[in-house]
């Protein structure tokens, strides 16, 4: 019983935790990408990245059941990267295919992809559409 109200209150934990924003932040003079966010467990948690070993920022669509529009930022290399935000996707119902959802990139990412390859001088790889990411996630520095 005990055993069962500890994997409850986890699930919920981590649920909750999951649903928190993750905040990164792009410093340019410094030559520094910072990943904020928290852990299962709730412990504050933070990532630091060089912007030198970026190379593009793409946007793609997350395939699953919850679509989301992720940008990301591409490591030289293009083995490796770094998502830096999440947006609702645009969304409308296509009447001549049955009612099916159309998806398109959200404003609120082609912004962010074009801002991101202006300021920092990355390529832009532009939107591709739904997209399983095989890209492993970057090292942080202190790990590397």
């Amino acid at each position: 019983m005990l055993a069962a109200l500890f994997v409850g209150l986890l699930a919920l934990s981590t649920y909750f935790i999951s649903r928190q924003p993750k905040l990164t932040e792009i410093d340019i003079q410094n030559d520094k990408v910072i990943k904020r966010y928290r852990s299962v467990f709730g412990i504050s948690k933070t990532k630091r990245y060089s912007l030198k070993s970026f190379y593009s920022v793409r946007s793609y669509f997350t395939v699953g059941r919850n679509t989301v529009n992720a940008v990301e930022l591409i490591a030289k290399g293009g083995k490796e990267s770094v998502q830096i935000a999440r947006f609702s996707p645009m969304s409308t119902v296509d009447t001549g295919t049955l009612g099916t959802r159309k998806f398109t990139e959200a404003e609120d990412a082609t912004s962010l992809r074009k801002k991101i390859s202006k300021d920092c001088v990355l390529v832009n790889d532009g939107f591709v559409g739904f997209e399983w990411s095989f890209l492993k996630e970057m090292r942080d520095i202190k790990n590397n």
